[in-house]
Formats: structure tokens, C-alpha cells, sequence
């Protein structure tokens, strides 16, 4: 029930669109229908007085007289009598023996109170008339047929309740079928839809982010796309900054694995010390790191040695790798989530007062408790979706977020473009 009340939220206007137009088409078809007049006249058949006969008889010989009603000699003397078409006649023709009598009752019905009352009372006594050469039973009409004063039908309100509820699940079925074709993310406007988040850039395919960072930012179409993100960055942090001359700690998280955070994170980081800013990557992932990977460094100490060991002075934990970047890598630890959360925050402020600016790739925020602590305790975190996670973990990553209070600061798009489409000139 939550789930479709949720897709209900997302959905609500196709609803709209395919269920509203449908019912108004319904009512407008069920007002311009024409109203229907039924009359009916009743025949009676009885025995003769001569003829010694039983009620089985009865029963057996009646249906004759239906079959004659219905016939092509009973129809066009009532259609010539009346003046319409033999087709009207027959269309509303019903001709019945009721359960347990020895009556035929022919009812008419017609968009005309008169042409109806006057047609079945033609074939009723067509009917009457044939029974004068019965040996067996006499035919008397004892229930002429009156002009009806109101319509029987169409059954208009009952039409358009049908019409409505129908539309209804229309719309209802327009609606999951466009959220299953939507339930992953294809393009930058569906990760900016699904997060409901600032985008802050669009990362386009391209085999050269499984290289070195310092090659895709020398790409003609990674290059421009990480520049882009990095202004964005800056303008957002600058702006949200206070006045103390102290760093800003970003995170960069995703809600799985595998959607390019820990690539991002350092694209970002080396974007950001070529503007002369004096920035520090943490590796935060103690679960599945990657930064010492993706820059290509020998193993050394780092994060999960610095938490074990309760230090203050972080600096033997961090590597100068390039003018203006840092890196304080990290291992796997069991008990990273105890570590996280007794010691990060420490090293957080021993980095935001030597550094302009702290990146951390943290975990996934969903399957650990450590991706969810270090962004609580980040000053801003940055989203990466990468294009085919399912729209509902973005959905629920940003909601567990927000619930933490964490500075969600906006989201990446990560390969929803082609390289093509963020190329400009020769």
C-alpha cells in the first residue's frame, strides 16, 4: 500500500491526464444519448370451451405464438401500421413468456413514447388474430399498450459510474506502466526528478574514467563536465561557508555501489587544487577502498590507522601526491563503523583547519552504517547517480539523508550523455 501510495505521488497528474478526458468523453457520450420508450401489451391464452385440454398443453403450444410475434409476418404489418422501419421494430422487439402463466407479453421499445405503445399493440393483436384458427386455445388482449410518459433508459448515470471507474483504472494502469518504465534513471533530468535535487553535473560515457583522474581531466568531453561540476561546487560552498577561515568537508556518497563516487570524488579533489586550493582526499570508504586504486598508490598508512590508533596529529597519515593535493588513503577494518563513528569528526577538524577543502569518498548509504555517519558529520554532501539505478533507491538514499539532516548540497548525473554532447568546436 505505501509503495503505491508513493508511486501515486510520483504519478499523479498521468492519472489525471488519461482518467479525466476519458470520463468527460464517457458523460458526453451518455447525455447525447437519445431516450428510450418501453410499452408492452399483454395477451392471454385460455382454453376453448370445446376443446378438452390441460395446462401442459398450454405450455406446449405458447411458444408458437412467440415464434409468430417475431416473425417476418408479424414485424413489417406493425412497421407499415406505425410508419418507421421494419429494422426499428425488430431492433426493440421483445417478445416473453413469463414463468408460470399463459400470457405473451410483447414490449417495444422505441425512442418514440407513440411509435412503441402503437407497435407492440399491432403485433399483439397479430398475435390475437392467429389464435382464432387455434383449435386448441383462444388468445384475448387484456393489457393494451400506453404511450409511456417517462424513458426507460438509457441507463445514463449507471453508463458514466461504468465510464468513470473504467477511466479510473486507465489512468491507474497509464500510471504504473509509465512508473516501471521509469523505475531507473536514463537521463540527467530523471536523476534530477528521482533526488529532487540541485544537479550539479552531468558526467558523460566515457572509457577514459576507468583510467587515471589526470587523464579524464584532460579529455575534451570529461574535462569541461568535471570544470562544470567543480563551479558549481564552489559557488555552493563558498556561499554556505562562515567567516572562520576554516576548510569545508564534502562528501560524495551514492546510494549503491558501483555508480562512480569514489572516481568522482577524485576528479573533484583534482579539479579543485588546480585553482591553487590546498585540498585533502580522504579515502572514508573502510569497507571497499578505492581512492589509493583509482590514483595508483603503493600501500601506506592512513584513516583506518589513524582511528586505531586514537591519534591527534594526522599528518604522518597523509600523502602529498601533487601540487596542492593531499590524500590520506585507507585499508579495509572490520570495525569500521565503531572507528567512524569515535573518530572521524576529529580528523575532520584537524583537516578543515590545513585545508581549503576535504573530499571524502564515503560509502554507499545503503548496506553499512559508515556511509550514513560520515555524511551527519561532513558539511555538505554530494549525490552520484549513475545512469540504470533504479529511480526508488535514489528516492530513498536522499529521504534517509534529509532524515540525518545531512547538507545534501545537490546530485551528479553520472553517464547519462555522450561524449558527443559535451563537445564544442574542433
Amino acid at each position: 500500500m505505501i509503495g503505491f501510495l508513493e508511486v501515486l505521488r510520483r504519478g499523479w497528474t498521468v492519472l489525471l491526464l488519461v482518467a479525466v478526458p476519458l470520463t468527460a468523453g464517457v458523460v458526453f457520450y451518455a447525455e447525447r444519448l437519445a431516450n428510450v420508450y418501453t410499452a408492452t401489451a399483454v395477451v392471454s391464452f385460455s382454453p376453448r370451451t370445446d376443446a378438452n385440454v390441460g395446462a401442459d398443453v398450454v405450455r406446449i403450444v405458447l411458444p408458437k405464438y412467440r415464434v409468430y410475434a417475431e416473425s417476418d409476418g408479424a414485424i413489417p404489418r406493425a412497421a407499415r401500421k406505425v410508419g418507421v422501419p421494419e429494422s426499428e421494430i425488430e431492433n426493440g422487439l421483445t417478445v416473453t413468456i413469463p414463468i408460470d402463466t399463459s400470457n405473451v407479453e410483447v414490449t417495444v421499445e422505441n425512442e418514440d413514447p407513440v411509435t412503441a405503445a402503437r407497435a407492440a399493440n399491432s403485433i399483439a393483436r397479430d398475435v390475437e388474430r392467429l389464435s382464432k384458427q387455434d383449435p386448441l386455445l383462444e388468445a384475448s388482449l387484456v393489457a393494451v399498450a400506453r404511450p409511456p410518459r417517462t424513458p426507460s433508459g438509457p441507463p445514463r448515470r449507471l453508463l458514466e459510474l461504468a465510464g468513470a471507474v473504467a477511466a479510473l483504472l486507465a489512468g491507474i494502469g497509464a500510471m504504473l506502466v509509465r512508473d516501471r518504465l521509469r523505475a531507473v534513471v536514463r537521463s540527467a533530468n530523471d536523476v534530477a526528478d528521482a533526488s529532487n535535487l540541485r544537479l550539479m553535473g552531468v558526467l558523460p560515457r566515457s572509457a577514459i574514467l576507468e583510467g587515471p583522474p589526470q587523464g579524464a581531466l584532460a579529455d575534451s568531453s570529461v574535462g569541461p563536465a568535471v570544470r562544470n561540476l567543480r563551479t558549481q561546487l564552489d559557488r555552493v560552498l563558498r556561499r554556505d561557508a562562515p567567516n572562520t577561515g576554516r576548510g569545508r568537508v564534502l562528501t560524495v556518497t551514492s546510494a549503491t555501489e558501483a555508480e562512480g563516487k569514489s572516481v568522482v570524488a577524485a576528479l573533484v579533489a583534482l579539479a579543485s587544487a588546480r585553482l591553487d586550493q590546498h585540498v585533502l582526499l580522504i579515502d572514508g570508504d573502510l569497507l571497499l577502498p578505492s581512492v589509493g586504486i583509482t590514483l595508483n598508490l603503493p600501500p601506506s598508512l592512513g584513516l583506518a590507522h589513524a582511528l586505531r590508533a586514537r591519534a591527534t596529529d594526522y599528518t604522518p597519515y597523509v600523502r602529498d601526491i601533487l601540487p596542492n593535493l593531499s590524500v590520506m588513503p585507507t585499508t579495509t577494518d572490520r570495525d569500521a563503523g565503531d572507528l567512524v563513528a569515535r573518530g572521524l569528526a576529529g580528523v575532520f577538524e584537524w583537516a578543515a583547519e590545513r585545508f581549503d577543502l576535504v573530499v571524502v569518498d564515503a560509502p554507499p548509504v545503503f548496506g553499512n552504517d559508515v556511509g550514513p555517519t560520515i555524511a551527519l558529520l561532513a558539511d555538505a554532501v554530494l549525490l552520484v547517480v549513475r545512469r540504470g539505478t533504479r529511480t526508488a533507491r535514489v528516492e530513498e538514499a536522499v529521504a534517509v539523508l534529509r532524515s540525518l539532516e545531512a547538507d545534501v548540497v545537490g546530485v551528479v548525473a553520472n553517464g547519462t550523455t555522450t561524449p558527443d554532447e559535451y563537445s564544442y568546436g574542433g
